[in-house]
C-alpha cells in the first residue's frame, strides 16, 4: 500500500474547512425561509402522489407553516440519504407542534420532532437519547449531543479524508 505524505498544515487546512462548512451548513438551515403558504398544498398533494421533491423545498417545508407538511419533509428527508439534511433535521428537534386528527399507530408521528429524530438515525446510524414526549430540558440534552456529533462527524470526515 503507497503511504501519502501529508503536512499537518494540510490536515489543520482541512480542519478548518469543515468547521467552516459545519458552521455555514448550521447557519444556513437557521435562515432557510419557510415555504410560503400558497405552496402547502400543493406540496401536500405532490408528496400524496409520491413524486420526488427537491431537497431546497423539503428544507422549506420543515419550517413552513403547516404541521403536517413539517412531518412529512422530516421523514421525506431522511429518505433522501442527503447528509445536507443533518442541520435542517437537528434545528427540527426542537419544534414544538403536533398535528391532531390523525391516527398514527405511533403517536409520535404526529409531532415534527419525531420524525426528524427518525431522519437522523437513518442519516447517520447514530442515536443519541432523543425522546419526543421527553421533559423539555431532556429533549434540549440530546439535541445538545446531535450538534456536538455533527460538528465532530464533519470535522473528523475531513480528517479521515486526509490519511493514508
Amino acid at each position: 500500500m503507497k503511504r501519502l505524505d501529508v503536512q499537518p498544515a494540510a490536515v489543520l487546512s482541512m480542519i478548518l474547512v469543515a468547521c467552516t462548512l459545519t458552521c455555514l451548513a448550521e447557519q444556513q438551515a437557521r435562515q432557510t425561509e419557510p415555504l410560503r403558504p400558497e405552496l402547502v398544498g400543493v406540496l401536500l398533494e405532490r408528496i400524496s402522489r409520491q413524486e420526488v421533491i427537491a431537497f431546497e423545498l423539503l428544507c422549506q417545508a420543515l419550517v413552513g407553516p403547516q404541521t403536517t407538511l413539517r412531518a412529512h419533509a422530516a421523514t421525506l428527508l431522511g429518505d433522501t440519504g442527503d447528509k445536507r439534511a443533518i442541520p435542517f433535521l437537528i434545528d427540527a428537534l426542537s419544534d414544538e407542534s403536533m398535528h391532531v386528527g390523525a391516527n398514527y399507530l405511533d403517536p409520535g408521528d404526529a409531532t415534527t420532532r419525531h420524525r426528524a429524530n427518525k431522519a437522523l438515525r437513518k442519516l447517520t446510524g447514530q442515536d443519541f437519547g432523543f425522546v419526543w414526549n421527553d421533559p423539555k430540558d431532556d429533549r434540549d440534552a440530546a439535541i445538545q449531543r446531535w450538534i456536538a456529533w455533527h460538528k465532530n462527524n464533519v470535522q473528523e470526515t475531513f480528517s479521515m479524508a486526509a490519511r493514508p
